[in-house]
């Protein structure tokens, strides 16, 4: 089931088609219950505008639906809706209106989809016998990943983790010593979580032409991704899966999103793009991820050593951890109501159809009588 474009959504579309199929987003919103004395009028619900959505998602019989009750939920104008926006930006605005709606659905966004990151100043030397450092602890929801200069997902990780030498004027006032001194600066992953999302970092200021602009580099997103290096000191495999792409089509100033989604319950592909959505057979996946090459020793030929998304138009990816067992979201997690609901629309949709399919075959009939 495709989602209607309302004039630039298309980042919105795709955003939602890659939660939709990620199953323990999808359990969490099934469970949620509406109650108007905490949430509100259900017109402005955003929690249940979105239940509704993803209700019909997984069992309306129509083609394409209709996105107006969530962006009104939100509070979007239909300026906003005929604007594009950016959708990691979304996912922040929708994962902040979710955990503000619901206890049970911020602990389970958080449990879901967020890590710890440090970050930390260290003396280069010790002094007196000891490493001075500063450090801080946050979480992050996503990361955001630089490519300029990167070939793929993994070589841009790994320079994540590359220390700043701070020297010379730059040095690092040290309190604990009250001078300063030569440092490093840096991060390190505390945890990694369950499903995580990248930005990649596409859009840029060029201080030569004082305007934004869209990086075009064909970057490379591996089916298969150990992450293992992230955390320090870990020596057991950490192995993550691609199951979402949103791509952007276009340059800084204006473009097309549409999205990869892998359903997991199949293992199959779909591409996703506004009211039209289509199931990839087996040669279209084999077509799309495409066999990168490896050396398997020294002075040996480059040999296939996996699969992996090349594009100049992806920009944000979903990540699951492999080896976690997917949830089932059964349409029993819905309320009894909504079922009910969705029932009478699709009772009324085929009475519609078979309506449209009788005169139809009438025009036909007249034209050829």
């Amino acid at each position: 089931v495709g989602l209607m474009n309302q004039g630039a959504t298309c980042y919105m579309n795709s955003l939602l088609q890659s939660l939709f199929y990620t199953p323990e987003f999808r359990q969490m919103l099934f469970r949620f219950r509406h109650d108007p004395a905490a949430h509100g009028p259900e017109a402005s619900s955003i929690p249940l505008q979105l239940q509704l959505l993803f209700a019909r998602l997984r069992l309306s019989r129509g083609s394409a639906l209709s996105t107006r009750a969530l962006t009104d939920a939100c509070g979007f104008s239909n300026r906003a809706t005929s604007e594009q926006h950016d959708v990691q930006e979304l996912c922040r605005v929708l994962f902040d209106a979710l955990e503000q709606s619901s206890v049970f659905m911020k602990e389970e966004i958080h449990r879901l989809f967020a890590g710890r990151v440090k970050y930390w100043i260290r003396t280069r030397e010790e002094h007196a016998g000891k490493i001075h450092e500063s450090a801080r602890t946050e979480q992050y929801m996503d990361l955001q990943v630089h490519i300029q200069g990167h070939a793929g997902l993994e070589e841009s990780l790994k320079a994540m983790l590359e220390a700043e030498v701070l020297d010379g004027d730059n040095r690092w006032h040290c309190e604990d010593l009250g001078d300063k001194v030569a440092a490093l600066k840096g991060m390190s992953f505390e945890t990694l979580p369950d499903i995580l999302c990248i930005q990649l970092m596409r859009f840029v200021f060029d201080y030569q032409t004082m305007r934004r602009k869209k990086l075009m580099d064909q970057f490379c997103c591996p089916l298969s991704l150990d992450l293992s290096f992230l955390l320090e000191g870990n020596e057991e495999p950490l192995c993550y899966n691609l199951t979402g792409v949103c791509l952007h089509s276009g340059t800084a100033h204006g473009g097309h999103y549409h999205a990869y989604t892998l359903d997991p319950y199949t293992e199959v592909w779909r591409d996703c793009n506004d009211s039209s959505v289509h199931v990839l057979g087996p040669e279209q996946t084999e077509n799309l991820f495409k066999k990168r090459e490896g050396v398997s020793g020294a002075g040996e030929a480059p040999v296939p050593v996996d699969r992996a998304f090349c594009s100049s138009d992806a920009y944000f990816l979903i990540y699951r951890r492999a080896g976690r067992p997917v949830p089932q979201a059964v349409d029993e997690d819905l309320p009894q109501s909504i079922r009910e609901q969705l029932v009478e629309e699709n009772v009324r949709l085929q009475v519609l159809q078979r309506a449209y399919a009788y005169h139809r075959k009438l025009r036909e009939l007249k034209i050829f009588g």
